[in-house]
């Protein structure tokens, strides 16, 4: 094929999981015929990816980390939430208590028992 119809291609392949590991591997391939185009223009396609992806990683890392505090917040505040929910019906509930107990010993008064 590279004789036949010399086609420009290019191969890059990196793993999002590793691309900001300092061992991470970055694979590339240029085929001959676009290795010519690349360095007539004085251009190294290969590490302005690399270097593309690495940010375009760094970001998505950073946004990840703002979720995760953002959940994490969320959660915080959801429990908090919860206690004082329970301790907002334990206090409705002795309210009530005491109206129920109220009602009683004014019904018993009325009646005289």
């Amino acid at each position: 094929m590279q004789v036949a119809c010399r086609p420009y291609i290019f191969l890059f392949v990196a793993r999002p999981e590793t691309i900001l590991s300092s061992n991470g591997r970055v694979l590339t391939y240029a085929s001959p015929a676009l290795k010519a185009v690349l360095e007539e223009n004085s251009r190294d396609l290969g590490s302005e990816l690399h270097c593309m992806t690495r940010e375009y990683a760094q970001r998505q890392r950073l946004i990840t980390r703002d979720i995760d505090a953002l959940h994490m917040r969320i959660s915080h505040t959801e429990s908090e939430n919860a206690q004082e929910l329970a301790a907002e019906r334990a206090k409705t509930a002795a309210v009530e208590a005491e109206v129920a107990r109220l009602k009683h010993l004014l019904g018993s008064l009325i009646t005289g028992n």
